[in-house]
């Protein structure tokens, strides 16, 4: 379960609306032999009267910076503290605050964002915005505009999207070695001996993988699942050339997921 499920983006917290019998739900799930696996953020949205930020910053369990103030991050909430991954105290306290999803029923988790990502900080912004304003309506020359340019761009490109914002190589990267490195997953990363034989194969001539101009580009921008021909995993062949080998029927797994989103509606 994504980040949907909280009130708000905030750790340890149901969205109402959404799931006003929580715990029912769970059950429910589970007698369909689905369990439920929500996703757990590092950041602790910066919030008056939202128990767990409050708590936390009463008892010192947040990241400061070089000030020795709590770090201001910002990640899916907006502006976040981050547990102090580093305090066996803050660790203990993070790690009790499960039991909230525990008790309704969850038994696994998701945890996300806990590697040094986030979309900004708000000292840099701050100084971003600062150093903008200082030069605005300014008669800036030549090595003022690439100044100018390298200051914002990235903020830029991710506001606008752009794919740019990260090479091909790395987001193919991330998809694959990294994100199974992540997963805590080393025996599958690499087509080496004593690995597992988990691999994909892509047709590479459809017309929406032409021309053959950069390989990876051709993956990362313009691929999609109609190039994927065959899906091996532990060396079994679960997919190939539409078909699928997965010991049940397609169709009544697709008939189960259309019943449970009717339910969820």
């Amino acid at each position: 379960m994504d980040i949907d499920y909280m009130e708000r983006f905030k750790d340890f917290t149901i969205d109402g609306a959404r799931f006003p019998d929580f715990p029912r739900f769970v059950e429910e799930m589970e007698k369909e032999h689905i369990h439920l696996v929500p996703i757990i953020d590092a950041g602790i949205k910066i919030e008056e009267g939202y128990e767990v930020y409050e708590e936390g910053l009463e008892k010192g369990y947040f990241c400061k910076d070089g000030e020795g103030k709590e770090f201001v991050g910002a990640v899916w909430p907006g502006k976040v503290h981050f547990p102090d991954v580093l305090n066996r105290e803050a660790r203990k306290w993070f790690g009790s605050k499960y039991k909230f999803l525990l008790d309704q029923g969850i038994e696994g988790f998701w945890n996300d964002m806990n590697e040094p990502a986030i979309f900004y900080s708000e000292k840099n912004l701050n100084k971003v915005m600062k150093e903008i304003k200082a030069i605005k309506n300014d008669n800036m020359d030549m090595w003022e505009v690439f100044a100018f340019k390298d200051l914002v761009s990235g903020l830029a490109k991710v506001r606008e999207q752009d794919a740019l914002c990260i090479p091909a190589e790395e987001v193919l990267s991330m998809a694959t070695v990294e994100g199974a490195h992540a997963m805590g997953l080393w025996e599958c990363d690499a087509l080496e001996e004593g690995k597992l034989a988990d691999l994909i194969m892509i047709d590479l001539k459809q017309p929406n993988m032409q021309p053959e101009n950069h390989f990876v580009k051709n993956i990362v921008y313009s691929g999609s699942k109609q190039n994927v021909r065959l899906t091996m995993v532990d060396g079994n062949i679960l997919y190939e050339d539409q078909k699928f080998f997965i010991g049940t029927d397609p169709n009544e797994v697709y008939r189960r997921a259309n019943e449970i989103i009717r339910r969820m509606q």
